[in-house]
């Protein structure tokens, strides 16, 4: 029999395994060495949904933090898998009104950061003769912050200016801070309010503090990695690694940039390449 199901978007490993993923089905356990597939991989039977092109294991308990979006309902489950990769612990349907592609979770020690942006999929405007998903500008986006275990009325929402989030590079518990890419590369202090005041269903509401590192004109960003320096204890002492394409020239640059200078003047160092880099994924093997 041929597995004719896609799954090329990233490569993950939880509890010894590997698995290639994309987020309209389950994740596919393969061979690291040989690519060889073994089958998907429901949580011996408990995950029944799409499932995230890239999970996140929890610091501290090794547990994998995963979530499932659909055009149906219910449009955005989370999960959270025992760290031997056998059980599913938690799976909460957070009861969102639409259906967001979001595309990757944040992970703290205690708590999971979702991303609800205006990239929507919509069965009835297909139906319409519309298409499937579409940006819909101007729309509301919010970040979530939620416990590891919460359900949808845990969640605590805070709005930000309308976009699309695809990655989150870091996210932390210190000083209350999160890294996470956007059209250029933003940096969230969720306990700090910005100065400007948004209104909303009649309601004036403070939107909280966003500083932004932007790429020049019609450039885009895709996979990045943030990389520590030595010896820092603070989690944004570091760099943002990117590939950042021109769309105009046709030519792809490696942004090197300093996090700790994001939206003062940050110092970026670029390489470029002659290829335009679509996307790349990291996997570290370790031999004991």
């Amino acid at each position: 029999m041929v597995n004719k199901q896609l799954s090329n978007t990233s490569i993950f490993e939880h509890s010894g395994k590997f698995y290639a993923a994309s987020e309209n089905h389950l994740p596919q356990e393969i061979d690291i060495f040989t690519l060889q597939t073994f089958g998907d991989w429901d949580v011996s039977g408990a995950w029944d949904r799409p499932f995230t092109s890239h999970p996140k294991n929890a610091p501290g308990t090794g547990e994998l933090v995963i979530f499932g979006i659909d055009a149906i309902r219910p449009f955005f489950v989370v999960g959270v898998i025992s760290v031997d990769g056998k059980k599913l612990l938690h799976k909460v349907d957070l009861k969102l009104s639409r259906s967001t592609l979001s595309h990757e979770v944040g992970v703290t020690q205690k708590y999971n950061v979702i991303m609800d942006n205006p990239l929507i999929l919509d069965i009835n405007r297909l139906i319409r003769g519309g298409p499937l998903m579409k940006y819909d500008k101007g729309r509301y986006a919010r970040v979530g912050v939620m416990p590891r275990y919460g359900d949808a009325d845990s969640v605590q929402w805070f709005d930000v200016e309308s976009h699309c989030t695809f990655h989150i590079l870091n996210t932390f518990e210190d000083g209350d801070e999160a890294l996470t890419k956007y059209g250029g590369l933003a940096k969230l202090y969720f306990e700090e309010p910005d100065t400007r005041l948004a209104g909303k269903d009649g309601k004036i509401e403070q939107l909280i503090k966003v500083e932004y590192h932007k790429f020049a004109e019609n450039n885009f960003c895709t996979g990045s990695a943030f990389v520590a320096k030595d010896g820092s204890v603070e989690e944004d002492d570091g760099w943002i690694v990117s590939f950042v394409h021109d769309e105009e020239t046709n030519v792809s640059q490696v942004h090197i940039i300093d996090v700790k200078k994001l939206g003062h003047g940050s110092h970026c160092q670029n390489y470029t390449s002659s290829e335009g880099a679509i996307w790349f994924s990291w996997i570290f093997l370790f031999n004991a």
